[in-house]
């Protein structure tokens, strides 16, 4: 009797063993830290967009990882493209069976959801975007706003 006790104990720490390197909601935010919004140059944690993260047990000691998320607009096209690459972040991780992204509105996106880092990062972004348009326009203000040149030889600073 005291063989069967000792192969369940085994098989019990084994199982504990298998548990720890389960992916966790953290890791598994960790891991969407490298996805970025295509238009903002800020990850789509800091943005705030990833509203919701479950794990849970599949058959066969695999996971399934659900996300709840939302886009900056409703109408943006980026969905499909956001989705795909996270379901491909989440997938690489180990004990990953399964990936399923969820797009949802409501409640819709704000600036009140990025994290600090995130609008540390867009006020930085925006400073260069003054600073390179000051550059660029050095004389608005004069001649009813046109500049010593005229707009028409100012250089573009963004581009579509």
């Amino acid at each position: 009797m005291g063989g069967r006790g000792a192969g369940l104990g085994a098989i019990l720490k084994a199982m504990d063993e298998a548990r720890k390197e389960l992916p966790t909601k953290e890791q598994v935010l960790e891991a969407l830290k490298v996805v970025y919004d295509p238009e903002i140059p800020v990850n789509i944690v800091d943005l705030g967009l990833v509203y919701g993260v479950d794990v849970s047990p599949m058959d066969g000691g695999r996971q399934r990882v659900r996300i709840r998320m939302t886009l900056t607009a409703p109408g943006c096209g980026m969905g499909e493209v956001l989705a795909d690459e996270i379901c491909d972040k989440v997938l690489a991780l180990p004990h990953v069976g399964e990936a399923t992204v969820d797009m949802v509105f409501d409640p819709p996106w704000d600036r009140s959801r990025m994290s600090e880092a995130a609008q540390l990062a867009l006020g930085d972004v925006l400073a260069d975007l003054v600073g390179a348009l000051a550059l660029q326009l050095p004389h608005v203000g004069a001649d009813a706003g046109l500049g010593a040149a005229g707009l028409d030889e100012a250089e573009p600073v963004l581009g579509r």
